[in-house]
């Protein structure tokens, strides 16, 4: 999977070998807790879980209930960056189990890691368009030598527009715009409770889809902030043509895929097209970097509209 990989300074993984010490002696000492971390949709081939280098962003505690925002008297570590040593994660700092006779340990896992992150913050977690947030949760672990196995799962959804010019006959089309229009563009996310809450906040955007090079490829994707009903809009040629194919919906961890046909009827052109929507399923082609631009409260122009030449297939 190609994402952004969240390196840590050098002296920080020094720091953390020095802290780990001989790594045979961790292994059989019972009061440190090691973890393990992959994608809860992962396939068996490599390129569709974490990657070398990869770092979360680690919260665990010990209480009585899960399912309640912890006290700081029951933090155990707050926000252990841990990452990906090839094959092994390795904690920055390491973490050992209560001493507390027959407590439950809990933990949340946030990717990518963000060294700014506090327990408080698990509880109203801003999220936003601009970017994937992965999550995971475990709960009422008691003390173990096995790793503790953590299961993450996208936040967001993922949206691909693949696009199909029919009837232009070889011609040559500038597309300047490619919008989406009306977007919630904010939510919070609370950790806490039986279940992770994302609260959708009512904050509406139009969203740039256009690369600055233009639409040089007849696909673009991005992610998007579980909602109903988005609605995309294309410039092409100095004139604004509206989408008015299938509903699009976008679900959390899920990919919504959205086949836009520009179709040339001679007296007018329309833009329709049908949805798919399916599981993630990670093909290497998505990059992380990928964001998309708000233009609901500022001026915005292309200064350099990218040219697509139609080959005049049907």
């Amino acid at each position: 999977m190609k994402k952004i990989s969240y390196m840590i300074c050098a002296a920080l993984m020094v720091g953390a070998v020095a802290a780990c010490g001989n790594a045979e002696d961790v292994d059989m000492d019972d009061r440190y807790v090691r973890v393990s971390a992959a994608m809860a949709d992962s396939r068996a081939v490599a390129k569709s879980d974490f990657e070398h280098e990869d770092s979360i962003s680690l919260f665990f505690w010990a209480s009585d209930n899960g399912d309640l925002q912890p006290l700081p008297n029951e933090y155990i570590e707050e926000n252990n960056p841990v990452y990906l040593n090839h094959d092994v994660w390795v904690t920055a700092k390491n973490m050992f189990w209560s001493e507390k006779e027959g407590v439950l340990h809990h933990f949340v896992g946030v990717f990518p890691y963000d060294r700014y992150l506090t327990f408080e913050d698990l509880a109203a977690l801003p999220v936003d368009n601009s970017k994937d947030l992965l999550l995971a949760v475990k709960k009422g672990v008691k003390r173990t030598m096995d790793p503790v196995s953590l299961s993450f799962e996208h936040v967001l959804g993922k949206v691909v527009f693949n696009f199909e010019f029919k009837g232009f006959d070889g011609e040559i089309l500038e597309i300047s715009a490619l919008e989406l229009e009306g977007v919630k563009s904010m939510a919070v996310l609370d950790c806490y409770g039986a279940e992770p809450r994302l609260d959708v906040k009512e904050d509406i955007a139009t969203l740039s889809l256009l690369p600055e090079e233009g639409l040089t490829e007849n696909i673009c994707e991005t992610v998007l902030i579980p909602q109903e009903d988005v609605r995309i809009s294309l410039t092409m040629n100095g004139k604004k043509y509206t989408y008015s194919g299938d509903r699009i919906n976008v679900e959390a961890a899920k990919v919504t895929e959205v086949n836009l046909r520009v179709n040339n009827l001679g007296e007018k052109i329309t833009l329709t097209g049908d949805v798919t929507i399916k599981p993630w399923e990670e093909d290497g082609n998505y990059d992380f970097e990928f964001e998309t631009v708000d233009i609901s409260s500022s001026e915005w122009t292309v200064e350099e509209a990218g040219d697509m030449v139609i080959d005049g297939k049907d």
